[in-house]
């Protein structure tokens, strides 16, 4: 039994693992009388996602399955062949093997009393299958939930790596955000820098607008000392942005504006 389970393992595995034009579709396993085809006794299917654990489930369930009807048959020597059918075809590669039917063997006259070496080859033979039987169910059990720990295995990778695709979602959204939210920072600084541009200049220009025109066109009475305040107050930089809007006639006028009032500051600071 032993060369005949390695036998058909390697068989097995050979069928399993070729490359083929089609698929393979299952193993058909036959009793094979002398001069006969046979007849079918069982099949086994292949799935799809068939690996290398399942060989020897498969072997166990194919020796079982061919010893319980050579037991059905009797105590004689009985031939069975099993069939590697790719689809779609009623032939293939065949691999052939013998077996001993295990029953109660009958004298000439069918009357002989049970001895006590019969009875006790008997509990043999049943112990035998029972172990058989017992180690082919937990082998199915052990295949069943070794395929369902990897399906468990690559669902939660798959669910990880759609966790870190969020993430990282979300963290480029809030980058954009971030840029958006300083972006509005920016171009509300620039709005109050240029308000603030706007008033100052609404302060000087009535001085500038009477300098120009040569007489008071604007009020520009108490204005004089709050544009003497400002005039000491500007930067370099606020006066070229002042500037800015300005011809170059009224940059002079305007420098002249400031100078004066610079020196009168300095004046009064000196008396």
């Amino acid at each position: 039994m032993a060369d005949i389970r390695r036998d058909l393992e390697r068989f097995l595995r050979q069928q399993l693992f070729r490359k083929r034009e089609q698929p393979l579709l299952c193993f058909a396993l036959r009793s094979a009388g002398v001069g006969s085809r046979g007849t079918p006794v069982d099949s086994f299917d292949v799935p799809p996602d068939f690996d290398g654990d399942q060989v020897g489930i498969m072997v166990d369930d194919i020796l079982v399955r061919a010893q319980a009807d050579a037991d059905a048959l009797g105590t004689k020597l009985q031939r069975y062949v099993l069939f590697a059918l790719e689809a779609g075809k009623k032939d293939g590669p065949r691999f052939a093997f013998r077996l001993r039917g295990e029953g109660d063997e009958d004298g000439e006259d069918g009357e002989e009393p049970a001895t006590e070496k019969g009875l006790l080859s008997q509990l043999m033979r049943h112990n035998e299958a029972l172990a058989r039987m017992n180690t082919m169910m937990m082998g199915s059990a052990m295949g069943a939930m070794a395929s369902r720990l990897t399906a468990s295995e690559k669902h939660v990778e798959n669910l990880l790596e759609q966790r870190f695709k969020d993430m990282r979602a979300l963290e480029e959204a809030q980058s954009l955000q971030h840029d958006r939210d300083m972006q509005a920072l920016i171009t509300s600084g620039q709005e109050e820098r240029k308000s603030e541009l706007f008033k100052k200049l609404e302060m000087i220009l009535p001085l500038v607008v009477n300098k120009i025109a040569g007489r008071n066109l604007l009020p520009a009475g108490p204005e004089s000392n709050v544009f003497d305040a400002l005039a000491n107050s500007l930067t370099g930089d606020q006066l070229s942005q002042i500037a800015q809007f300005l011809t170059q006639e009224q940059q002079v006028l305007l420098l002249s504006l400031l100078k004066a009032a610079r020196e009168k500051h300095a004046a009064n600071g000196v008396s």
